[in-house]
């Protein structure tokens, strides 16, 4: 079966990730990873990452300074180790 990989760079996205996580992380697709990249954020994004329990398909990456959108995306789609990769906005 055929792996798909999504990266969704997060900056300041502190009050929407609970609903973000909700809608896109299935626990029970096996063949599917989410990574959320934390592209720098001075919010409360790194506090509110760090207390969820996500399901076992779903991580993250803190990049700590902010290098712009196209990094972070960058850098996720060379962490996610899927048959397929992509990505969307938070």
């Amino acid at each position: 079966m055929k792996s798909v990989g999504i990266v969704i760079p997060c900056y300041n996205e502190g009050p929407g990730l609970l609903k973000l996580i909700e809608r896109i992380a299935d626990p029970n697709l096996s063949s599917f990873e989410l990574l959320l990249i934390d592209n720098g954020s001075t919010d409360e994004t790194p506090d509110i990452l760090s207390r969820i329990k996500f399901p076992k398909n779903v991580r993250t990456l803190r990049i700590e300074k902010n290098q712009g959108y196209g990094f972070g995306i960058l850098k996720g789609l060379k962490e996610l180790n899927t048959d397929y990769v992509g990505w969307t906005h938070g």
